[in-house]
């Protein structure tokens, strides 16, 4: 029983501390994070049309869950894209265990879900999508990385 309520306050707190982490959002091409016009001194987003992008991972026994948030402006009908899931093998490259396609209607994504668990280890999570509107689209590619032993 102490050994349960020790795993349940351990898996609580890598839940909780998964919310206060920040996790990088990647450009599809490489392109600077912003850029300075020196005339005008202003500063350039990296992305014209996604406001924020987030992706968590959180492999366990059990299962591997996920949470992928999308938010956009209001020009944006639709988010999809692909989640692959990936976990290091012993020669420290990642091999690809399985992947799913989500889809929304709208400017905001909000998905949690999971995949199986392949043990323990080091997994990485992926998410390349597109964000479309009336003539307008943006790509979008975001990782996530957590292991558990």
């Amino acid at each position: 029983m102490k050994l349960r309520k020790t795993f349940i306050l351990i898996l609580t707190l890598v839940m909780l501390s998964g919310l206060f982490t920040s996790v990088p959002v990647l450009a599809k091409e490489p392109v600077s994070t912003a850029s300075v016009n020196e005339s005008t001194h202003y500063i350039a987003p990296r992305y014209a049309y996604i406001i924020r992008a987030s992706l968590s991972v959180i492999p366990s026994s059990s299962k591997t869950n996920y949470s992928l948030i999308v938010s956009c402006i209001s020009d944006i009908t639709s988010i999809s894209g692909t989640l692959t899931l990936y976990k290091q093998n012993s020669s420290g490259n990642y091999e690809k265990k399985s992947s799913k396609n989500v889809r929304c209607a709208g400017n905001y994504m909000n998905t949690d879900s999971s995949f199986s668990s392949y043990g323990s280890g080091k997994y990485l999570l992926v998410f390349e999508g597109n964000v479309t509107g009336s003539n307008i689209s943006e790509p979008i590619t975001i990782s996530a990385e957590n292991s558990y032993r």
